[in-house]
C-alpha cells in the first residue's frame, strides 16, 4: 500500500479500473496476475509510486520486473508450443538435437577405436588377426562383431537382438565424445528418470552399444547426486565402539528429556530422565514443559539434592540443555557439560534404553485414557532400581545405597528366615561402608568383562574407513521442514569437506551451503564419488549444482572454535546479518548484573 502523505504517481488514480479489469481478466488464459494488486514505491523518497497489475493497462513505460517476467513467461510458453521443441532438460535435449546423421558420422571417424572398423565395414572386408593383434581392445571387440556391423547413412551401427520379443534392432556404435551424452539422456533427463544400473542399462540398449557399456553405466549411476541425496551413498561407515569407562557413582550422569506424553490430570507431559553410568540408578521426574528453567529446577532440586553434585552431565544437544541457564547451573556448581554430536543418540544409549524400560512399563500400567501415567511413575522407577542390571549383576539400590530396597512383595510375606539382623550405631555404618565398597569392586569387574562382551558383539558390523583433512564426503542430515513433506525430501547432503579429526570417530566437517562447521560422528559421513566442480559461487541457491574450492586452505577454519572478529566486507558481497533479542523481551530487566545469565538486558 501507499505511504500515508506520499505523492502518487497520477496513474495510480486508475487503481479502481485495474481491479475492475483483473476480475474481468481473471479467467482469460493470456493474462497473467503480477502477484498481487498493490502499489509500490519506486523512490526512496516515496515521490513516485507505480502499480504492480500493469500488464494489460500499459502503464509500465520504465522497466516493471513483472511485466518483464510476464513476457519471458509467455515466450517460453511459445517455444514449448512450437513443433518439435523439447520439454525435458534443456542441456541434455539441445546435446542430443545437435547430434545428427552428419554430427555421428564424423564424431565416428574422430575416434581412434571406430575409425579403423568404418573402413573395413565399408570395404565389407574383414582383416586378419595379424593386422588387429596390435590395435585396442574396442577395435578388437568390433572386430569380432564384424558380421552384426553395418553402415547406414555412413552411420556405424550393430544388429542387437532383443531377448524379449526376438527381433533384431540396430544399434548406434556410441564414439567416446558423445558418450556423456548418451548416458545423460538415459539416466535422469526427463522422461528417463533416475533408476538403477538394470534399468538404465537395458534403456541405454535399445538404439546404444559401445564396449564395456556396463561398467560406464554403473560408474554414471554411481556418481549421480541426485540418485545418491535421496537413495543414499555407497560405502557408509559404521565405526567401532567407543567405550567410556567409569569407575564409581556419580562421576558420569546422563540425562535427557522423553516426550510429549498425553498431558496428564496434573498437567504434565514429558518425563525429565536421569541415570548414573556405574549404578545405573535411574530418576525420572513428570514435568509440564522442557524449558531450560524447568529441567534446571528439576534437575537440581531431585537427583543433585539428593545424591549430590557428578563430575560429568552429558546429554544431547537439545536447547534445553544447550541454554545459557543450564550452562551457567553447571559452571557454579562445578560440573562438566558433555554432549553428543547430532543425530547420533547412540552416545547417550544409556538414558536412551531407560526411555525403552519407561515407556514399555507405563504403557502396560496406563489407564485406557492415557492421563494418570505420571502417577505410576514412582513405582516404575522402584521397580527397576530393585531389579539386577546386567552390566554389574547388582541392582542400582545396591551400589548406590548400600542396601537392597524393601519391596511390596517383601513387606508381604515378610523377611527370609536367614536375613542377617541389622546392628545399629556405628557398627552398621563400618558393615554398610564394607559392604559398598565389596559391591562396587564386583561391579567394577562385571563392567569390565560386560564390556568386552558388547565391544566384541558391536564391533562384528564395523565397516568403512577414517577420513583425512580436505576429503569430499557425504553427510546424512534429515530435516523436517514446516509445509514440506519429508517423504519428498532427501536425506544427504553433500558433497561437505572434512576440516579436521577431532577424535577417534568424530570429525569436524563444513557445510558447503552455509559455510556451517558442524562436529559429525563417522556413522553419518560416506566418501563422495559425485561430479560436482571444485568451487561454490556466491549466493548458491539450494538446488543448485554444487562446488566446491579446490583445496582446504580455500576455506576459511577457526582452529578454536572462537567467533571470528567481523571485517569489512568486499565490495558486492551479502551484508552480514545483525542479530538481535526477540521484541517480547524489550519490556524485561536483568536482575543478575554481571553474571553469564545476563546479556544486553535481556534474560
Amino acid at each position: 500500500m501507499a505511504a500515508s502523505g506520499a505523492h502518487k504517481c497520477p496513474k495510480s488514480e486508475k487503481l479502481d479500473e485495474a481491479q475492475a479489469l483483473a476480475k474481468s481478466c481473471a479467467g482469460r488464459p493470456d493474462f497473467l496476475p503480477c502477484d498481487g494488486l498493490s502499489i509500490c514505491a519506486t523512490h526512496s523518497h516515496g515521490k513516485c509510486f507505480k502499480l504492480h497489475w500493469c500488464c494489460h493497462l500499459g502503464w509500465c513505460h520504465w522497466g516493471c520486473s513483472y511485466c518483464d517476467r510476464r513476457e519471458r513467461l509467455e515466450e517460453e510458453q511459445l517455444q514449448r508450443s512450437q513443433p518439435g521443441s523439447c520439454r525435458g532438460d534443456p542441456v541434455i535435449c539441445r546435446e542430443l538435437q545437435a547430434v545428427g546423421t552428419d554430427s555421428w558420422r564424423h564424431q565416428q571417424e574422430q575416434d581412434p577405436d571406430i575409425q579403423p572398423v568404418l573402413q573395413w565395414v565399408e570395404r565389407q572386408l574383414k582383416p586378419p588377426w595379424e593386422e588387429v593383434a596390435g590395435l585396442s581392445l574396442a577395435t578388437k571387440g568390433l572386430w569380432s562383431k564384424f558380421e552384426a556391423l553395418r553402415l547406414e547413412d555412413g552411420v556405424l551401427q550393430r544388429a542387437w537382438k532383443d531377448p524379449a520379443t526376438g527381433e533384431e534392432r540396430w544399434q548406434i556404435v556410441v564414439p567416446k565424445g558423445l558418450k556423456d551424452v548418451v548416458l545423460q539422456a538415459m539416466h535422469g533427463a526427463s522422461g528417463s528418470g533416475h533408476f538403477g544400473v538394470t534399468k538404465t542399462l537395458r534403456r541405454l540398449r535399445q538404439g546404444f552399444y559401445w564396449g564395456r557399456c556396463r561398467r560406464d553405466v554403473e560408474d554414471f549411476c554411481r556418481r549421480c547426486d541426485p540418485c545418491t541425496a535421496r537413495k543414499g551413498p555407497t560405502g557408509q561407515s559404521h565405526a567401532l565402539l567407543q567405550q567410556f569407562v567409569v569407575g564409581a557413582p556419580m562421576e558420569r550422569v546422563a540425562v535427557d528429556v522423553m516426550g510429549p506424553l498425553p498431558r496428564s490430570d496434573k498437567g504434565n507431559c514429558y518425563v525429565l530422565s536421569a541415570i548414573d553410568y556405574f549404578t545405573k540408578w535411574p530418576e525420572a521426574y513428570a514435568i509440564p514443559d522442557q524449558e531450560a528453567e524447568t529441567v534446571a529446577d528439576a534437575l537440581l532440586g531431585g537427583f543433585i539434592s539428593r545424591f549430590g553434585v557428578p563430575d560429568i552431565i552429558h546429554s544431547d544437544q537439545g536447547r534445553n540443555f544447550e541454554s545459557r541457564v543450564f550452562s551457567v547451573m553447571c559452571s557454579r556448581l562445578g560440573i562438566q557439560k558433555t554432549r553428543t554430536t547430532p543425530l547420533h543418540p547412540q552416545s547417550d544409549g544409556l538414558v536412551e534404553r531407560l526411555h525403552r524400560t519407561l515407556g514399555q512399563q507405563l504403557a502396560i500400567l496406563t489407564a485406557e485414557h492415557q492421563r494418570d501415567w505420571d502417577e505410576h511413575l514412582p513405582l516404575v522407577l522402584m521397580a527397576c532400581r530393585s531389579a539386577v542390571q546386567d552390566s554389574t549383576a547388582c541392582t542400582p539400590s545396591l551400589l548406590m545405597l548400600g542396601r537392597e530396597l524393601r519391596t511390596p512383595a517383601e513387606l508381604s510375606f515378610g523377611r527370609p528366615p536367614d536375613a542377617p539382623a541389622v546392628s545399629a550405631g556405628p557398627e552398621y555404618a563400618r558393615k554398610l561402608q564394607d559392604r559398598l565398597e565389596t559391591a562396587h569392586a564386583f561391579a567394577r569387574r562385571q563392567q569390565e568383562q560386560a564390556g568386552v562382551r558388547q565391544k566384541r558383539n558391536y564391533d562384528v558390523r564395523a565397516k568403512g574407513r577414517h577420513f583425512t583433512p580436505g576429503e569430499l564426503v557425504w553427510v546424512y542430515n534429515p530435516r523436517r521442514k514446516k509445509g514440506r513433506c519429508p517423504k519428498l525430501d532427501s536425506q544427504w547432503v553433500g558433497p561437505c569437506r572434512v576440516l579436521e579429526r577431532m577424535g577417534e570417530v568424530v570429525y569436524r566437517v563444513q557445510m558447503l551451503q552455509n559455510r556451517r562447521k558442524l562436529a559429525l560422528h563417522r556413522d553419518r559421513l560416506a566418501p563422495y564419488q559425485g561430479r560436482a566442480a571444485p568451487q561454490a559461487p556466491e549466493g548458491h541457491q539450494s538446488g543448485s549444482p554444487v562446488s566446491l574450492p579446490a583445496s582446504p586452505e580455500a576455506i576459511p577454519l577457526l582452529r578454536n572454535d572462537v567467533p571470528a572478529v567481523p571485517s569489512e566486507a568486499p565490495q558486492g558481497a551479502r551484508p552480514q546479518r545483525t542479530r538481535r533479542a526477540p521484541r517480547r523481551f524489550d519490556d524485561f530487566v536483568c536482575s543478575l548484573v554481571g553474571e553469564e545469565l545476563c546479556s544486553g538486558g535481556v534474560v
